[in-house]
């Protein structure tokens, strides 16, 4: 069975709860005062116990249900469930079934606190074997988790042993490797060539852009967009070759001697 450290801190927390409440359940005491006081006297100690009892048998019930929710789906001790099945049997008040020599009101709480003190003597019958049980399933979990604990600690210790190891092989092999020289290093160079001073562009498709400015051939009739969008070209790439905005001399003479060959002015820069 195993259970996480939240579940194990939970259970913990909860058996000292358990363990406060049963030191705290107390039976049900008899009218402390004298037989001839008044009725509105006894009828405020039994109303007044009765809730006590039945606030703290209702905590205990609460309780052993966090411990179910706790531990479910693992096994729980049995005497949980019988001591949840009593107080179940608890009701918020019973009448009596013959009245006594006291009023209504008074045998209606003193009945329901005879009744209680069933729940009560059952839960302090059950709640220390409960508690027993569960203090030892705990020290078994907790025993369980520090050997896994453990274990993990042991595991990650030889694989940082292994991992070192490793880097030291890998180290050796590189001391050991020979250092190429100049008779057996290859080098191989990128050969970075600017076609035409840079340019990407060639002789004809700067030819078409400028006639395009010329608004000469089919391009005449054409707006601007048009005739560029027809030679798939870009605005940028129009006004680029136009402005000759090129950082290389030799692209913009290029464009200069085809715009000279075409008859074409160009606008100066």
């Amino acid at each position: 069975m195993t259970i996480n450290p939240n579940q194990l801190k939970k259970l913990n927390s909860l058996i000292l709860t358990l363990q406060k409440q049963s030191v705290t359940l107390e039976s049900v005491t008899h009218y402390p005062g004298l037989k001839k006081d008044g009725t509105e006297k006894k009828t405020k100690y039994y109303k007044k116990a009765y809730k006590e009892k039945y606030k703290q048998l209702s905590a205990i019930e609460a309780t052993l249900n966090d411990v179910i929710k706790t531990l479910v789906p693992h096994s729980y001790p049995t005497q949980i469930d019988s001591l949840l099945s009593e107080i179940d049997k608890m009701k918020p008040l019973k009448k009596p079934i013959n009245s006594s020599e006291y009023s209504e009101e008074i045998d209606l709480y003193f009945n329901s606190l005879l009744h209680i003190q069933c729940q009560i003597s059952r839960a302090n019958g059950l709640l220390p074997l409960i508690i027993f049980d569960l203090n030892s399933m705990y020290l078994d979990y907790y025993d369980n988790f520090l050997d896994k604990q453990n274990s993990l600690i042991s595991d990650n210790k030889k694989l940082e042993s292994q991992i070192k190891a490793l880097q030291e092989e890998i180290d050796h092999l590189k001391r050991k490797q020979p250092q190429p020289n100049s008779e057996n290093k290859i080098i191989f160079t990128v050969k970075k060539e600017h076609p035409r001073g840079g340019c990407k562009l060639t002789d004809k498709q700067i030819e078409r852009l400028l006639l395009i400015r010329a608004k000469r051939g089919k391009y005449a009739d054409m707006t601007l967009s048009e005739a560029i969008k027809s030679i798939a070209q870009t605005h940028r790439t129009y006004y680029k070759v136009v402005n000759r905005d090129y950082l290389s001399e030799k692209t913009r003479r290029r464009i200069e001697n085809i715009a000279k060959k075409l008859n074409i002015e160009l606008p100066e820069i």
